[in-house]
């Protein structure tokens, strides 16, 4: 059985509005590297968002994020006037903490197949990732890759 919880839709970027409460923060590094994506390859994928008609005037229905921030910020300031959301509908502030810490949950990487993959990308690629040129050098140097990523 399915149970999709969520509506895509493209709005207005000024519908979307920043929560107060988001834990995840972004080094100015990381924040170029976000940029730099975006321009690369466009904006890829939707922000997950609630509906929060409290916020708006009764003619329409904002949205607050909950997971997606950076990627917004970033299209905000590259001059992009609309974006892709998932919206869940209409959540409690407890329910969209809950959402957003879930969300924000980050496996680990297995590094062989990390550096496996690092070898196989061109230096432009390369540039595009959230790593320094260091971090990349010593995870292939530290986990030679055993595993065919191809």
């Amino acid at each position: 059985m399915n149970n999709f919880k969520t509506t895509k839709v493209v709005v207005d970027i000024e519908r979307i509005k920043v929560n107060k409460w988001n834990p995840n923060q972004q080094s100015p590094e990381i924040y170029q590297k976000e940029l730099d994506s975006i321009k690369h390859f466009g904006f890829v994928g939707s922000i997950t968002v609630r509906e929060v008609p409290w916020l708006s005037d009764a003619t329409q229905i904002d949205y607050e994020i909950i997971d997606g921030e950076h990627r917004f910020k970033a299209a905000k300031e590259l001059g992009y006037t609309e974006l892709p959301v998932e919206s869940v509908g209409q959540l409690t502030d407890g329910e969209a903490k809950a959402l957003l810490m879930l969300m924000n949950m980050r496996g680990k990487d297995d590094l062989e197949k990390q550096a496996a993959l690092f070898m196989l990308m061109e230096e432009s690629q390369l540039s595009l990732l959230p790593f320094t040129t260091e971090e990349i050098k010593n995870v292939i140097l530290n986990f030679e890759p055993r595993v065919d990523v191809q």
